[in-house]
């Protein structure tokens, strides 16, 4: 099926925490699909999207108020019939409309509803396309069982230029059927990660073990999230080595100028081996304070020789990419491309003209002798009289810039972002030239890691997929 890129919906709500994430904030984001409560926006760290909250919690409280916002049976006539698909539109009505905390818990009730909610649902999608009704309602197209409902969602992953995808797949993961796998080992290569990490959430959910080679595979990806959660099944399927790449997290302090990226890895890391461990098991470890802070050292310590005597002698170690860092990525220009079609990319360029791709343990390549210092110039030309610092509104897709500029004491920050629907030039001049620069720069024939295009295509396509035309 097609789907319209002309929707009315404006803002992509599962990527609020793309957008903090992206520019400056320090906590994790849950995965696209993953209760709101931020590879952050803040979040609840241990709540797993396809379990009910806790009685007290805040998710319960906003569970109750979206039950008391359903409609009683006296206010429907007292047929039950009636009340019940009262409740399924009114229910409906808050996973599309209602408040940031209400809309994840309303799609969670319609999921367990049964045949009036799949009759509902499927009058909605008769009038709207896919795209058109948001994140939220995916949970319930995957949890209710209906098959036209689920070959809905597989459609929309299977289109690229669908905006919700790691949605759509996380919710298709978290209801894996049997004879699925197939369709969610193509993802395995997919460009988004948030889309990779969800198709090895379906080799936990099909419990398969002889799907452990791909989780074995999964420890080598190039994303963090990925790896996190492979390590995570290996470790719940009695695979103890791999609480060595969740321990290596726990010590990053790596940044991307003023992006903590390894904060973001140690609060995640911190979250799984919680539960992997208990919480005792972490020694009083805080992921929000540095590992080198005098109480998180000694923590460490203890932490790491529990997860030895556990694993025993031998067993596999992280690659290189894996493991803790401290780098600081910085430099004349950062920019960070979060595509919701086209993946993530972060890359700067220093100003002894080198390229610097990634974070953590970024890959470094030469640029031409004197393209900082002409890009340098540039960004001084065409930003130092511009206030502006945003364009566009939230939503799924962000550029944010990250610009050094002389006589400017910290990198200033600027962001181009939009939500699912397709915007053309959305990037305003000065930065459109900025662009043009840079992926003018970037040397042909790097190969990011991904079989196809190199680097300066895959970048290009991810800018366009966001702000529009480079060229």
């Amino acid at each position: 099926m097609l789907h319209s890129r002309t929707g009315r919906r404006t803002a992509a709500l599962l990527v609020l925490a793309a957008l903090a994430s992206a520019c400056g904030a320090d906590e994790p984001t849950p995965e696209p699909g993953a209760t709101p409560a931020v590879e952050g926006a803040s979040e609840n760290m241990d709540a797993a999207p396809d379990e009910p909250a806790p009685t007290g919690s805040p998710d319960s409280a906003a569970n109750a108020t979206a039950d008391a916002e359903a409609p009683s049976a006296t206010e429907v006539g007292g047929d039950p019939v009636d009340e019940e698909r009262a409740r399924v539109l009114r229910f409906i009505e808050i996973a599309r409309e209602g408040t940031l905390a209400k809309r994840p818990q309303a799609a969670q009730r319609l999921g367990g509803m049964g045949e009036l909610a799949i009759e509902e649902l499927r009058a909605l999608l008769a009038e709207n396309e896919l795209e058109d009704l948001g994140a939220e309602l995916l949970r319930p197209f995957a949890e209710l069982g209906a098959d036209d409902l689920r070959a809905e969602l597989w459609s929309a992953v299977d289109d690229l230029d669908y905006p919700y995808r790691p949605a759509a797949t996380t919710w298709l993961a978290n209801t894996a059927r049997d004879g699925e796998w197939p369709r969610f080992e193509a993802l395995l290569s997919d460009p988004l990660s948030a889309v990779r990490a969800a198709a090895i959430t379906a080799v936990g959910t099909l419990d398969d073990r002889a799907l452990e080679p791909v989780l074995d595979e999964a420890l080598l990806d190039e994303s963090d999230t990925v790896r996190r959660a492979a390590a995570d099944l290996l470790v719940t399927w009695g695979h103890d080595d791999a609480l060595r790449w969740l321990y290596e997290d726990l010590w990053r302090s790596d940044r991307f100028f003023e992006l903590e990226t390894g904060k973001t890895a140690r609060y995640e890391s911190a979250r799984v081996l919680r539960r992997l461990l208990d919480d005792r098991a972490l020694f009083g470890y805080q992921p929000r304070e540095e590992p080198t802070n005098e109480a998180n050292t000694i923590a460490l310590a203890e932490l790491g020789a529990l997860i030895e005597e556990r694993i025993g002698t031998g067993g596999r170690r992280p690659p290189s990419y894996a493991v803790r860092s401290d780098v600081v990525v910085d430099g004349v220009l950062g920019v960070e491309v979060r595509s919701c079609r086209r993946g993530e990319y972060f890359v700067a360029v220093a100003p002894d003209d080198r390229l610097v791709v990634g974070t953590a343990h970024p890959v470094e390549y030469p640029l031409e002798p004197g393209t900082a210092a002409a890009l340098a110039a540039l960004l001084d030309a065409r930003l130092a009289g511009v206030d502006a610092t945003l364009w566009g509104e939230l939503g799924c897709d962000l550029e944010c810039y990250r610009v050094s500029l002389p006589g400017e004491s910290t990198p200033r920050v600027l962001r181009v972002m939009k939500g699912p629907e397709e915007v053309e030039d959305l990037r305003p001049d000065p930065l459109d030239e900025v662009v043009r620069t840079l992926v003018g720069a970037v040397p042909e024939g790097i190969d990011p890691g991904e079989a196809g295009a190199d680097l300066a295509q895959r970048l290009d396509a991810a800018l366009r997929s966001v702000g529009g035309e480079t060229r």
